[in-house]
């Protein structure tokens, strides 16, 4: 399941960024013994040449295209190595300035499940999250006096729902188990003492959350932009004690950034500066070594 949710997401993401307008369309097509996913987009496409490349690694379908929209060249690369490990394969068709469509077919086994069958014993669910998920399946269930509350302390995911009705046997006192377990390793997690003030530049939306999430989890302050211009502004504005940047963004890469900042007469030129990046290209190693 982690194997497809990160094929869907990669293919998703390439789809959301390079379409401005237009739309995306995505068709899941489960047979007896083949699992097909279909993602259509109308954004701007590549050339025949550009094709060929579109699973290097590290390999951008234009020149501009990291510098435009950001990103590493790794998404379809890590699809197709995905996909061949599920002994899957995926197909992309585009043509320039019309659109691409990603195909992706797995084999997998279809299997009829009965949602809205009788459960006996009757289901206790004391998650807020998994009775919505209930009340639009229209499953019945009873809920505990605490139900009310909408636990945040970790992840819920869709998948989370049938592994529930899998396994509705368990008891209540199970469920809190589980649950107790979770926040107990929540809040060792969060026992680390430290403070400061992070700034982090990152063009990418869920790695922006993934970051936040992990910073908020140490107690330090964040604050998250999206371009190295926006980093200098809100640099002159405000004092921060590291300054965590992606490699690869749009208009001004991490390096760039990094450059500005050390050549700057500011207060902030000597902020420590951590430069994340899945780029292990020739050309990002020489880059580096300038400034190393």
């Amino acid at each position: 399941m982690l194997r497809l949710n990160q094929v869907i997401s990669n293919v998703l993401s390439n789809a959301l960024k390079f379409t401005n307008q237009g739309l995306i369309s995505v068709n899941v097509i489960l047979s007896s013994n083949q699992l097909q996913i279909i993602v259509k987009d109308s954004g701007i496409g590549m050339t025949n040449e550009e094709l060929d490349h579109i699973f290097d690694p590290f390999v951008q379908a234009q020149d501009n295209i990291a510098r435009k929209y950001g990103g590493t060249g790794l998404g379809m690369a890590i699809v197709q190595s995905l996909v061949n490990l599920m002994g899957g394969k995926v197909t992309v068709s585009s043509l320039q300035g019309v659109g691409t469509t990603v195909k992706i077919q797995i084999e997998a086994q279809g299997e009829n499940v009965d949602l809205l069958r009788d459960t006996s014993p009757m289901l206790i669910v004391n998650d807020l999250r998994l009775a919505r998920w209930l009340d639009e399946l229209t499953v019945c269930y009873q809920a505990t006096e605490d139900c009310s509350i909408d636990l945040s302390q970790y992840n819920f995911y869709p998948d989370e729902v049938f592994d529930f009705l899998s396994h509705h046997h368990l008891t209540l006192n199970e469920i809190d188990k589980v649950n107790t377990s979770t926040s107990t390793s929540t809040s060792t997690s969060t026992s680390i003492a430290l403070s400061g003030r992070i700034l982090v530049v990152e063009d990418d939306p869920l790695n922006c959350k993934l970051i936040k999430m992990q910073l908020d989890s140490l107690n330090l302050e964040s604050v998250v932009v999206n371009t190295g211009y926006d980093a200098l502004d809100t640099l002159k504005m405000s004092t921060f004690d590291v300054l965590i940047t992606d490699y690869h963004m749009p208009k001004m890469n991490g390096l760039e950034l990094t450059n500005y900042i050390r050549e700057s007469s500011q207060h902030f030129s000597d902020i420590p500066v951590v430069i994340c990046t899945a780029d292990n290209a020739e050309s990002v190693k020489r880059e580096r070594k300038k400034w190393v």
